[in-house]
């Protein structure tokens, strides 16, 4: 597999290429050490998130952010979206989930695990793309692929 660096972010190929420096200009080691910290980092902080959130929780985190885009940069506002969603939207009553208790679990999250919930709800989305028709519990499922990934 080729991964071209030109379709990168300038910043972020600035950033590998000041790294690479260190790495004696090798750009490729550089790529994969920080894709395997952040991917170990990732895989660590979403499985944390399947013990902070209840299944019905999820949902109405994936729920919330569902048709949304969120980046690096814009992150901390992740919890600030999913609160609007339980609060604007009803998604609260749609998922029988407490208000306040969950409203502080989101505010409580670090920028860590924004990254993994994010990602949590990528990959939700992703699979009602690919077994739209899937009947069984579809956060039970994820969790169990997720948690088994690597």
């Amino acid at each position: 597999m080729f991964i071209n660096i030109d379709t990168f972010d300038d910043d972020l190929v600035e950033v590998i290429r000041l790294k690479s420096e260190q790495f004696e200009g090798n750009s490729s080691y550089v790529v994969e050490l920080y894709l395997s910290r952040y991917l170990t980092l990732l895989r660590q902080y979403r499985n944390d998130l399947f013990n902070i959130f209840k299944n019905n929780e999820l949902m109405a985190i994936v729920d919330a952010l569902n048709a949304t885009l969120f980046s690096a940069t814009n992150l901390d506002e992740l919890p600030k979206s999913i609160i609007s969603g339980v609060e604007y939207d009803g998604l609260n009553l749609k998922w029988k989930v407490d208000s306040e208790t969950f409203v502080r679990k989101l505010k409580d999250l670090s920028v860590a695990h924004c990254h993994a919930l994010l990602d949590f709800s990528d990959y939700f989305w992703a699979d009602v793309r690919k077994n739209f028709f899937y009947e069984g519990d579809r956060i039970e499922k994820i969790k169990g692929e997720l948690l088994n990934s690597r």
